[in-house]
């Protein structure tokens, strides 16, 4: 139920833009994990990535996405990125070079 809610709310919020792509970081959809996402460079300006509410820890956590504009949503509660020693760009942590707040 909780994620019929959800899922109906993120229609509300992208109803009035338009994103071109939508990814799913989720353990049965088309990404495990947020670097998987991340190494397959995919991702461009504009589009929405969708992330289930967990821990995803070690280099699977790690991200670097620098499109412009992206729609980053948890499902299920807030995702959680924990390095644990891992890096990427000499950083211990996944991070967006600019966040837009709409």
């Amino acid at each position: 139920m909780k994620t019929i809610i959800q899922t109906i709310l993120f229609s509300l919020l992208i109803s009035k833009v338009t994103y071109a792509t939508v990814y799913n970081i989720r353990a049965s959809r088309d990404y495990i994990n947020p670097d998987e996402l991340y190494s397959a460079n995919v991702v461009t300006d504009r589009e929405t990535i969708l992330i289930d509410g967990e821990d995803y820890i070690g280099s699977t956590s790690l991200a670097v996405w620098t499109e412009n504009d992206l729609f980053i949503l948890g499902i299920g509660g807030r995702p959680h990125l924990i390095a644990d020693g891992a890096d990427i760009w000499g950083k211990e942590f996944g991070f967006l070079r600019e966040i837009i707040y709409k």
